[in-house]
């Protein structure tokens, strides 16, 4: 459920908690009839999450366009993230007949890299009740259908306030993330004709356009796993911000590599002493 009835009374939405389960109840049935819109109301507009999280963790909410064919399988994922996951939205954005975007609220990097995501969970969930989502006539998923990451640190939103644009670090992350090929793309991403993956600031957070939507629990455990390297990269120009361009990008997100190495690093060679005429 994207909030509690309780959370609209405190913010101010509503008057009452019968008001507030109305308007809630609504808005459901607008998803259960795939026309709800998108980008509606987010619950972190609402509710102050970031008091949830630990404020000494990197933060990490994932986006899932994803989709069904068929009805029952929609209305069952449906009342699955309604019901079972806390302030999760259901945009109609993906792909099949009943297209759904799941936005899920920020959690702990340390819950998710657990094993404990939220996007894990629904993945899971679909797995466990024989549940296929929308099929392309090439591709089990589009290309251009896919798994976005928010990503918040500590240092990012200390120095943040709030400011949306370019960054010296996102500048820097996004420079290493374009330096890897075609064929590393889609070993990590699992796609590269759409989006060769980038980053926007979003004031606390940047978000970043990376993966494809293969709802299979070993893509998942791959996006978890770049999403993981991805922080070791941010954190790494956080600390060294003078530092030149990422040389060996591909290392660093596929887990081959746990050092950031930057221009001049690469095959470095020590200087020869050259003997002094006489």
């Amino acid at each position: 459920m994207y909030v509690q009835p309780q959370d609209l009374v405190d913010a101010g939405r509503c008057k009452s908690l019968d008001a507030a389960q109305q308007q809630i109840d609504a808005k459901f049935q607008r998803i259960l009839n795939n026309t709800q819109g998108n980008k509606d109301d987010r619950p972190w507009g609402i509710v102050q999450l970031d008091k949830r999280l630990d404020p000494k963790d990197d933060w990490v909410g994932y986006e899932f366009e994803t989709g069904f064919d068929k009805k029952e399988d929609y209305h069952r994922a449906c009342n699955y993230l309604w019901f079972k996951q806390d302030y999760t939205c259901i945009d109609r954005e993906g792909t099949g007949k009943y297209p759904m975007e799941i936005v899920y609220s920020p959690q702990n990097a340390a819950e998710v890299f657990a094993g404990n995501g939220l996007l894990r969970a629904t993945v899971q969930f679909f797995a466990d009740n024989d549940m296929v989502p929308a099929k392309n006539p090439t591709t089990f998923s589009r290309r251009d259908v896919g798994i976005h990451v928010n990503i918040s640190t500590p240092k990012k939103r200390k120095s943040s306030d709030g400011y949306w644009g370019a960054d010296p670090v996102l500048n820097k992350v996004n420079k290493a993330l374009s330096s890897i090929t075609r064929d590393q793309h889609d070993e990590l991403y699992g796609r590269h004709d759409m989006h060769w993956g980038y980053g926007n600031n979003r004031g606390k957070y940047w978000e970043f356009k990376l993966f494809r939507s293969l709802p299979t629990l070993d893509r998942i455990t791959t996006v978890e796993t770049v999403t993981k390297n991805l922080l070791k990269l941010i954190h790494y120009y956080e600390d060294n911000p003078t530092a030149g361009d990422c040389t060996n990008a591909y290392d660093v997100l596929s887990g081959k590599s746990n050092r950031v190495m930057t221009g001049g690093e690469v095959n470095k060679k020590p200087a020869v002493k050259r003997a002094q005429k006489v």
